[in-house]
């Protein structure tokens, strides 16, 4: 089996999610704001499609720390929903 490599690194991990939680909480109109995407759930998944095992479980804790700490809510309320869609395409990523 062929082995392929990626460019993905934790510096770029960490920016690309960054930019993510500041597309999330930036202001928008209120027409635009209701078909805003979910900008760290999608970085979530897609780092857990592309490198289960560089980022796993733990990017997307972190990712749902940091944007607890950015909406100012309960702390682990996105972490608990981002851990599950990490964890459900950790396992179903053979199948996609």
């Amino acid at each position: 089996m062929r082995r392929i490599r990626t460019n993905v690194g934790w510096p770029r991990i960490v920016a690309i999610t960054l930019v993510a939680l500041t597309a999330t909480v930036a202001p928008l109109p209120s027409w635009l704001e209701l078909i805003r995407p979910d900008f760290v759930a999608l970085t979530v998944l897609w780092f857990s499609l592309l490198s289960p095992r560089l980022t796993g479980l733990f990017h997307a804790w972190g990712a749902g720390l940091a944007l607890d700490a950015f909406r100012g809510v309960l702390l682990g309320q996105h972490s608990l929903t981002l851990i599950v869609i990490g964890y459900v395409a950790a396992k179903l990523r053979l199948q996609v």
